[in-house]
């Protein structure tokens, strides 16, 4: 009987039971060759029968290491990160072999490198009858693998409504959540399973569930664009108006991912149209940010207020006038917003499509009734804004409407100034033909002529100081 350390360790290992008959089979092999030698001292006299002895012993020796070597390599594959070879049958769905299996003594909550379990790889594969066999051979319905995923979560996920039913059936929490403090519900509801999301909100009062960064089941669903989800869930007034660590409704995040049909269906549904976040934008807000073009228009035509700033007060039609985006710019002053508005710095539409010298939503801002000489806090006036980048269409376009062509900022420059300074000549030559003074001079008696020759801009000096004295009266 062997007592030794080293045999007793033996016994701690996981496959105690292979490395026993292995060890039995190597001392069977080593007792065979060492019964070799009085074998071969008594049969001396008959080398035929030496032969054949040596023969018998030889191939015994060789069936002894080919079985060590067969029970080696179960050991290997049974300790391959692919799991047990119960895994490898949920997996695949063999119910009589994971029945077989189990009969025969395989755990059904054994997991290998806390990657997976039978039930979890058998959710994941949809195979019905296996989750049902195994939770019924006492597989643990809540075991955590994966970043604390459960099979119930699994399930969720890939939308096995059958499943899902089966494992609640059999006592699995819905309550619980992932590192992402996501629970089934929140899995499903994101990847649009309405059918399970139903079930498992029938098995728990989940309407205040929300994962780590507060976000809901309808926020989830809507901010994914899972439209019969967040229909389905927008049935409940509480997850309407819930809002998530940012302060955003499921509508605001719809508006802020351009999920348009979500939008539709959440307006239907009686969401708030005009909730602030915690950057005080409005659904309407953020979908200009974002540029999502169809939720504007969506949310303007359902009554959004228009004229709603953010910003340091500024608004919508600020923001889209500096765009190419007419038609929008046009559907809200339709929809009543203010021409004139001026945000905190007092620069307004018309001064924002100047700058960026968008003509079009600068030619139907003077339409509506922009103040084509209005100031902003700074002085500067639309003409002043077009003149400082360069744009000389729009100052035509303004010097046309009425602008001021003499018009001084707060520090005393006129528009010609500032054209000069940044070396624009197609602007510098529009303004002297609309009357500019060339020999205007700012505070520290400064001519736009001196402005050019300090920059460098030779053209423009050249122009300046050659144009006729006559034309310079601003």
């Amino acid at each position: 009987m062997i007592h030794s350390t080293k045999f007793r360790r033996q016994f701690d290992h996981p496959f105690d039971g292979c490395h026993l008959l292995v060890t039995g089979w190597f001392l069977l092999a080593v007792t065979l060759l060492a019964s070799a030698a009085p074998s071969l001292g008594a049969t001396r006299s008959d080398p035929s029968s030496t032969e054949r002895a040596a023969t018998d012993r030889s191939r015994n020796l060789q069936r002894l290491l080919n079985e060590r070597a067969r029970l080696d390599a179960s050991d290997r594959e049974r300790t391959r990160p692919r799991g047990t070879p119960l895994m490898e049958a949920a997996r695949s769905g063999q119910v009589e072999r994971v029945r077989l299996l189990i009969d025969t003594g395989s755990d059904p909550n054994d997991q290998r490198l806390d990657d997976a379990t039978a039930l979890l790889l058998a959710t994941e594969a949809g195979h019905v009858q296996v989750v049902r066999l195994l939770l019924d051979r006492y597989a643990l319905p809540d075991t955590r693998v994966r970043g604390e995923m459960t099979a119930l979560m699994a399930a969720a996920v890939a939308g096995q409504t059958e499943i899902v039913q089966i494992l609640l059936e059999h006592g699995a929490d819905p309550n619980l959540k992932d590192v992402e403090g996501l629970t089934a519900l929140l899995q499903a509801a994101s990847a649009g399973h309405t059918d399970v999301v139903q079930r498992l909100l029938d098995a728990s009062s989940q309407t205040e569930a929300a994962d780590l960064l507060g976000r809901g089941p309808l926020t989830l669903a809507a901010t994914r664009g899972r439209v019969e989800a967040a229909t389905f869930l927008a049935r409940r007034p509480a997850m309407l108006e819930k809002r998530d660590g940012l302060r955003r409704t499921a509508l605001s995040w719809a508006a802020f991912r351009g999920q348009v049909e979500v939008v539709r269906t959440l307006i239907e549904a009686g969401a708030k149209i005009d909730t602030r976040d915690e950057g005080r934008l409005t659904p309407l807000l953020l979908a200009v940010s974002a540029g999502h073009r169809p939720v504007v228009q969506e949310l303007v035509v359902a009554g959004a207020a228009v004229d709603a700033p953010y910003r340091a007060g500024t608004t919508a039609l600020m923001t889209l006038a500096k765009r190419d985006e007419r038609e929008l710019v046009e559907l809200l002053l339709d929809h009543g917003a203010d021409v004139n508005h001026q945000n905190a710095g007092g620069v307004s539409a018309l001064m924002s499509a100047a700058a960026e010298g968008r003509i079009e939503n600068a030619s139907l801002l003077l339409d509506r009734g922009a103040d084509v000489n209005a100031s902003s806090k700074t002085g500067w006036t639309p003409l002043i804004y077009a003149s400082v980048r360069g744009r000389d269409e729009l100052v035509q376009l303004l010097l046309g409407r009425g602008a001021e062509v003499g018009g001084r900022d707060g520090r005393g420059a006129t528009a010609l100034m500032a054209a000069a300074s940044q070396g624009y000549r197609a602007v510098v030559a529009c303004l002297l033909a609309q009357g500019a003074d060339r020999s205007a001079v700012d505070p520290e008696g400064r001519t736009a002529l001196d402005r050019a020759t300090a920059a460098g801009h030779l053209d423009v000096e050249q122009l300046l100081a050659s144009w006729p004295s006559e034309s310079g009266r601003g």
